[in-house]
């Protein structure tokens, strides 16, 4: 009978062992959210960041220019009201803890911008740069930490990445070169710094990507950082000369470009058994068994 209990118990603690002491090091805490939108030289931009390192962190910024007014714009056959001026907004958020053993957070950014609209049809001036806008955001979760022995890891979450477009510049780009950028991206890293190796990574464009990850790190230091960022702009020059009078003969309607990102990551730490512990413990049950066994004899 003791000789079942002694098997089971051994089996156990050669399976499970007790678990090593394991301590996280939170030691940089690089998190911030950013945005930032311009049109000609209407500028706006926001930021933030945790008020003092490793606070549970909530906030969100945004930034606007333009409307009003249009750039570039020297008369008109066609009232102001009639005419949208081109806009640009960004704005990023992100929520997130930093644990004893974890670190955790979502986050999200979005830039915009669209180049106004001509609701009649006319004539208009336009002067040469006319309307150029650009938007960007970001939302920036980065931790560099320290654990003094090895450690299970679990990383769960998902990258999101994409954009949106309506409206066309068919009826403008006949005599106004328009250059439109718009970026989308997200991605996630787990870093040694000591050695370099990539524990795990992956960046996302367009894309939804969910990752569920499982392993083992060594002690050491190490960078755990996701971040969702957006940027748009548009660049228009007129292609004839300093200045063109240009007739719309349809109404232009409004062309929106909106690259948008998000996150979601969790990244948790847990000790591991130590096996030399618990073969110190099967070897003891055993000594204990042999001195009852002899006793019986």
């Amino acid at each position: 009978m003791i000789g079942k209990i002694f098997l089971g118990t051994a089996a156990a603690l050669l399976i499970a062992g007790p678990a090593s002491a394991l301590t996280m090091t939170p030691n940089t805490d690089s998190r911030t959210i950013q945005a930032a939108a311009s049109v000609g030289q209407d500028i706006d931009t926001d930021s933030d960041s945790p008020s003092s390192d490793f606070l549970n962190y909530s906030n969100s910024v945004s930034a606007h220019a333009g409307g009003g007014i249009i750039p570039g714009v020297v008369k008109s056959s066609i009232n102001s009201p009639n005419f949208f001026a081109p806009t640009a907004d960004a704005s990023a958020s992100q929520e997130s803890v930093v644990g004893p053993f974890s670190i955790s957070g979502t986050g999200s950014a979005t830039a915009s911008g669209g180049h106004g609209a001509l609701l009649q049809t006319g004539t208009v001036t336009f002067a040469n740069g006319t309307g150029p806008y650009a938007a960007d955001a970001s939302s920036v979760l980065e931790i560099l930490f320290s654990i003094d022995a090895s450690a299970a890891f679990d990383l769960k979450g998902f990258l999101s990445a994409g954009d949106l477009q309506t409206g066309d510049l068919t009826n403008i780009n006949d005599v106004i070169d328009v250059s439109n950028v718009a970026i989308n991206n997200a991605s996630v890293l787990l870093k040694n710094l000591i050695t370099n190796e990539i524990i795990f990574a992956h960046e996302v464009s367009d894309d939804l990507f969910e990752f569920d990850e499982q392993g083992v790190i060594g002690a050491g230091d190490y960078l755990f950082s996701v971040v969702a960022m957006a940027d748009v702009s548009q660049d228009r020059t007129v292609i004839s000369g300093d200045a063109v009078v240009v007739t719309v003969d349809n109404p232009l309607p409004p062309t929106f470009f909106e690259p948008h990102t998000r996150f979601e990551a969790s990244l948790e730490l847990n000790p591991i058994p130590e096996p030399v512990t618990a073969s110190l413990s099967v070897m003891g049950l055993g000594a204990l068994l042999l001195r009852t066994s002899r006793r019986r004899a």
